[in-house]
């Protein structure tokens, strides 16, 4: 069932019974339709457009862009596995018109170190947890995508009553099986893809492995994804031991998240996509019974990256569900 983002019913209070979800309830079992409107091409500028800083924190120095007005409540974004913080840029510059936005590179990913200790999700979180206070952020709203999202999931148990709203992007405390031997392919083809002698050829590359995609995310891709090495060819910036997050390791932390599910003090948002191989009805079912009433969810026409699948529908129902 398609739905109208603009019709003024979709905040209407709960039935009775359904405790805290004084919104959004009745989009609970909505399936969101994408806009017809789009504004992200490939030649899209971010020069200027944020401020950036590297942060050291204990083993691991951190990456950031900071982005809009500072005196305001910060929307931090969480990337996926095997990302980095500028996947966000559009998304970021649309949310920061009313918002400071804050997107870090978690550790293993984009500019930020790699970690001898290792990427499980507890790991995640203290690292941001450290990054907050070091910037002054004593209290946020958390959006993560994927890998993101589970992240998001530990931040908000971990530090308590600091978080306001919490959105994940289908991602959460568990993720379908499906979906999981899927993301355990893609880790091993990236390490068998070893390089790429130019941008051009890179984002030919991303052109054919992601077409659903909006163009200026496979640009980002490009620029941002890879370094120059030794040797002169552009590889993955992301530590290739980040593969055993995607492997038993990383399924090792369901149990510690759900935990964390039992911990959490603020409302939140499930977006999942239609046809998206980490999400089913099933597990849908699992998380409103863990998660109880805190829970809403939204079901999207899209596949796994809602972000860069729908950006415009994906900004609206996250700054309609943090206001």
């Amino acid at each position: 069932m398609a739905m109208n983002l603009d019709d003024k019913s979709l905040r209407a209070q709960a039935p009775a019974g359904r405790g805290n979800l004084r919104v959004w309830t009745n989009l609970t079992r909505e399936t969101a339709m994408p806009d017809e409107r789009s504004d992200w091409q490939a030649t899209r500028s971010f020069a200027n457009a944020f401020r950036e800083d590297q942060v050291q924190l204990g083993e691991v120095s951190l990456y950031l862009t900071d982005w809009g007005p500072r005196d305001t409540r910060p929307i931090v974004l969480i990337h996926g596995f095997n990302v980095q913080s500028h996947t966000w840029d559009p998304i970021a510059q649309t949310l920061s018109a009313r918002r400071r936005v804050i997107c870090p590179d978690l550790r293993g990913h984009g500019r930020s170190d790699w970690a001898k200790s290792g990427y499980y999700m507890n790991s995640f979180a203290r690292d941001l947890i450290a990054l907050f206070d070091h910037l002054g952020i004593v209290e946020c709203d958390l959006v993560g995508h994927s890998l993101g999202a589970r992240v998001a999931v530990a931040i908000a148990a971990e530090w308590t009553g600091r978080v306001h709203r919490l959105v994940m992007s289908d991602g959460g405390p568990e993720m379908a099986r499906k979906g999981m031997a899927r993301g355990s392919r893609k880790a091993k083809e990236r390490l068998a893809r070893t390089n790429f002698a130019s941008r051009e050829a890179a984002l030919a590359f991303y052109e054919q492995a992601h077409p659903e995609w909006q163009a200026i995310f496979r640009t980002l891709h490009a620029e941002h994804q890879l370094r120059h090495n030794w040797a002169g060819q552009l590889v993955e910036r992301a530590d290739p031991e980040l593969l055993w997050a995607a492997l038993a390791a990383g399924l090792r932390d369901n149990e510690y998240l759900w935990e964390c599910v039992n911990r959490l003090q603020c409302p939140a948002l499930l977006l999942w996509g239609k046809t998206s191989p980490y999400f089913n009805e099933t597990l849908i079912a699992e998380y409103h019974e863990r998660f109880g009433d805190a829970l809403s969810d939204i079901c999207c026409e899209t596949g796994h990256y809602i972000p860069r699948e729908q950006p415009d529908l994906f900004c609206r129902l996250v700054e309609d569900f943090l206001r």
